[in-house]
C-alpha cells in the first residue's frame, strides 16, 4: 500500500466545496486548510500508478486549480499472528 501527501489549491470561497469532493472518496483524507485556498491531504492506493491515477481525479475536481503530489510512503502492513 502507498500513502502519499499532496498539496492541493482552490480560491478561498470554494475550499469547502473543494474538502466536501475530497473527503467522498473512501482513499483520501483532508488533514489541513487554510484561508488562503490551500489544502493538505493524504491519499491511499495499492501501488504508485493507483496513486497517480487517483491524483488525478483529485486534479478533476471542480475548482482545484493545482494539485502536485509532495511525499509518497510505501507501507508494508503489518501481519496479524495466527
Amino acid at each position: 500500500m502507498t500513502v502519499s501527501g499532496i498539496l492541493a489549491a482552490t480560491t478561498p470561497d470554494h475550499i469547502d466545496d473543494v474538502c466536501r469532493a475530497i473527503d467522498a472518496h473512501p482513499w483520501a483524507q483532508v488533514h489541513f486548510t487554510d484561508g488562503r485556498g490551500r489544502v493538505v491531504l493524504t491519499i491511499e492506493a495499492d501501488d504508485e500508478q493507483s496513486s497517480v491515477d487517483r491524483l488525478l481525479e483529485i486534479r478533476r475536481i471542480p475548482q482545484v486549480w493545482l494539485a502536485e503530489m509532495v511525499e509518497v510512503r510505501n507501507v508494508i502492513e503489518e501481519m496479524e499472528p495466527s
